[in-house]
């Protein structure tokens, strides 16, 4: 992932997935969640216990999304 030489910024990616490790955060909030409700027991619907984790994981996503401007189509007439 990311390694074309039309990628520029390798380096930074990777430092930036290193200080901030959201597939292993978002891991983690959804085992503490199922350990809630298998473990000690409490009704968890799994709505609540997959939710926090895919909302930092869809908000990491959009925070490493590169916007390009679209390509101007040609002119009629």
């Amino acid at each position: 992932m990311y390694t074309k030489a039309s990628d520029e910024s390798k380096g930074y990616y990777a430092l930036c997935r290193g200080i901030f490790p959201i597939q292993e955060l978002c891991g983690t909030i959804t085992a503490l969640a199922l350990a809630k409700r298998d473990v000690l027991g409490w009704e968890m619907p799994t709505w609540k216990i997959l939710a926090p984790a895919v909302v930092i994981h869809g908000m990491a996503n959009f925070r490493g999304m590169k916007v390009r401007e679209p390509k101007s189509l040609p002119q009629c007439g």
